[in-house]
Parts: C-alpha cells; structure tokens; sequence
C-alpha cells in the first residue's frame, strides 16, 4: 500500500522480482545456443534461470543508466528500441528498470524514416538500434547508440547500485507501443500507463494460467517483443513461473517444434493463426507431427483468424485450441471457451474488463453484428487520445453474440485487413 492507502500498482518489473524471488533457480528462458556469434543449427539451447534473469536485466539498467547519463540523458527520458530475442528483452527491461520509458518499435517498418518519425513524436531523447540499420541511421536527430555499445568491461563496483524498485503512478507512462497504421496511413502511438500495465499483467495472469500437471508450463515466443502480443504474454508467463522457449524465428518450422516438444518439454504452442496453421498442414503428411500436437496443453493462436477449415481440422483430430483476440490499444480482451463442446470457438472478454457491445450493421438475412466498444471504466481503455467524443474506445471490431455472453468475430466495420503478423493491409 502506498502512505495514502491506494494499493500499489503491479508492473513487468515487479513480476519480474517477484517470480525471482519464488523460482529463483527454475527455468526462465530457454536460448538458442550459439557458438563463435554463428547460431547452430542443431536446435540446442541455453538455460536462463529467473534469478539469472534478473541479475541480467539489473546488470543492464546499470550499464545503459552510465551510457545514458553520460550524454546527459536523465531517467524519465523517452528511449527508442526495437526487439526479439532475449538479449532485446534485456535492453529493454535494462532501460526500463534505469528509470528511462522504452518506446518499442518493430524492426518490420519500412524504413529508418518511419522510425525517426515516430521518435520525433514522443520527443525521445534518445534511439537504441540494431547494427542492422547502422548504415541508415545517419538522419537520426537525437542520441543514437548500437546495441553492442555497452561498456560490458566495467565492473559491478564502477558501475554502482540501483535505487529500490518504486511502484508506478496510475498515470505515468512506462511503455509507449505503436500500431500498425491501420485507419491513418502512419503508425500511432500507444502510452500505456501504470493503471493500463497493471491491468495487462492481470489479464495476462489468467491467460497464462499453467496448463501442465506440474503446474510449470514450457512455452514459446510468439513475436517480436515490440508488438504488444509477445509482451502481454511474457508477463503472464513470468506471473506463474513458467519457462519460455525462444525460436530460431517467429515462423519457426516443423521440425524445430518437434524439437522444442521433445527436448524442451514444449507443452503450450503459441503463435500467429498463419505460421500455426503451416504446422497443421504439415501434420496432414506427417503422423508423428500430429501426435505432438495432440500432446500439447494448449495450442493458442491470435492475429489473423483461423480459417475454418484449420480449425475444424483442428478439433476434429482433438487439438487442444485457443483463441485470444487484442489489439495494441487495449492488449488481450478476450479468450476462446475452449474444450470439445460445438461452442469451443467463441469468444468471452476477460475478467475484471468492462465492454459493451453495441448493433453496428445488420445483415439482409436479419442477422445482427455488434461492435466491441471499450468503456472507459474499463482499466484497460487505451488513453483519451485514443476514445471518441463518447469518452469510449470504439474498436471497430464487428462480433455475433452466438449465445449469451459469447461472440463470434466477424471482420472489422472498414476496409483493412490484418496480414500474417496481424499488421493491417488497405483492400482499396
């Protein structure tokens, strides 16, 4: 509780070293493992453990805290990073434990350009890259640092402490996402606040509830940390101890699966429906692809949604399939009922969400489409600057309310389509 009574608000970082302190020594990522800078290709990984995770990301707070303020970059200061891997986890959870707001872009925007834009927007005080856009990053505006500039050769007694982890304010931002450009042409930016993390780390618990009969689930990276999928997930996942696989690539093959079945003892398959549905069709030729489907927990896909003939496939050879339908603005809002009843695909919002669904367009058979309007008190309703007049968030997303609190999603009320990694695509 804080001195004025209010509860204190959960956030990654305080997932984080909670988890640290309960499952120190278990599993927290699996790697892959590289040998001479050159990853192998015999899909072979490396054990992280929580502690050693938090160990890693305080190491890197303090050194981006020194590279930082070394050019007068004081904390509470916007930073641009994109990321995939662990290493970018570390970056990022690094310079977000330093007191600095990570501003996460993808490294699928077309150009530097772009990037630099939406920099510009925020005011960020400084741009962290890949050595992949080294070569354009001439045009940066503001401080530019390469990932490989940490000077990892300071000691722990140069660098210093960290001052104790503070709860955030409901209202201070402590990431800033952005969305695909859907509906204005250009990516928009999405603070998110103390009040909205706090909330994602509560949908994302339920999500991420364990599966196993140990109660320790093994799962995998779904996509790029700077698209709010894979970080709604990671802090559900590290909620409850489980341990996360990362993939060689978001569109991992078949035979990298099996792998990570086992010799990872991979029991939760998460990805887009697109690189899901590869698997499934693979597993049409291939007998013993289909029974390590068959053995997993769960097998959760979101983004794109499953055709209907994957999915029918899906059920009938008794895969355990799970829907999650989001959006960057308000991350997870609702789940699948799943099981093997004839309603396992329709969707419910998550506990503790307040939404309403309000007739959007009818149908000349009489049929009825709702859309999904997110009221704002709903703790996880995306800042004013995304709500109408209303003071609502009107997705645009279009539902059939199938039986009672159950939905079916139906498209969107415009004329964008949502291509692989779930990045809309004008049809005019």
């Amino acid at each position: 509780m804080t001195s004025n009574g209010q509860q204190n608000l959960v956030s990654h970082l305080s997932v984080l070293y909670e988890s640290a302190s309960q499952f120190a020594s278990e599993t927290a990522f699996l790697i892959p493992h590289e040998s001479n800078g050159d990853q192998k290709q015999d899909f072979s990984w490396d054990t992280v453990t929580y502690e050693q995770f938090l160990n890693d990301v305080e190491r890197y707070a303090l050194l981006w805290r020194r590279v930082l303020l070394s050019r007068e970059i004081s904390a509470g200061s916007i930073v641009g990073i994109p990321g995939f891997t662990y290493l970018d986890l570390l970056h990022i959870y690094g310079i977000s434990r330093a007191g600095y707001i990570p501003q996460l872009f993808s490294i699928r925007l077309p150009n530097p350009a772009v990037i630099f834009e939406l920099i510009s927007k925020t005011n960020a005080a400084a741009l962290i890259y890949h050595g992949s856009f080294g070569l354009n990053i001439s045009n940066c505006l503001v401080p530019h640092f390469s990932l490989n500039s940490l000077p990892h050769s300071l000691s722990s007694k140069e660098l210093g402490t960290l001052p104790p982890l503070q709860s955030p304010g409901p209202n201070s931002v402590i990431f800033i996402f952005h969305t695909s450009g859907s509906t204005s042409g250009t990516p928009k930016l999405v603070p998110c606040t103390g009040k909205w993390i706090d909330f994602m780390v509560k949908k994302s618990t339920v999500v991420a509830t364990p599966r196993a009969a140990s109660g320790r689930d093994v799962t995998v990276w779904m996509g790029s940390l700077c698209h709010i999928a894979q970080s709604f997930m990671i802090m559900g996942f590290l909620k409850h101890g489980s341990c996360t696989i990362q993939p060689s690539q978001i569109a991992f093959s078949a035979d990298e699966l099996q792998n990570m079945v086992h010799r990872c003892g991979l029991n939760r398959l998460n990805q887009f429906s697109t690189f899901i549905s590869a698997h499934f069709r693979r597993a049409r030729e291939n007998p013993k692809l289909l029974v390590d489907l068959q053995m997993l927990d769960s097998i959760l896909y979101s983004g794109l949604p499953m055709p209907q003939e994957e999915e029918d496939w899906a059920y009938k050879h008794g895969l355990k399939l799970s829907n999650i339908f989001g959006s960057t603005e308000v991350g997870g809002m609702m789940v699948s009922i799943d099981g093997a009843g004839s309603d396992a695909a329709l969707l419910r919002p998550l506990p503790g969400t307040v939404y309403m669904f309000e007739p959007a367009v009818a149908e000349d058979n009489g049929r009825q489409f709702t859309e999904l309007i997110i009221l704002p008190e709903s703790p996880d309703c995306p800042v004013e600057s995304f709500r109408q007049k209303d003071g609502k968030f009107h997705t645009g997303d279009l539902f059939m309310e199938i039986k009672p609190g159950c939905y079916k999603f139906c498209g969107r009320n415009d004329d964008w389509i949502k291509s692989e990694n779930s990045l809309r695509c004008d049809t005019r």
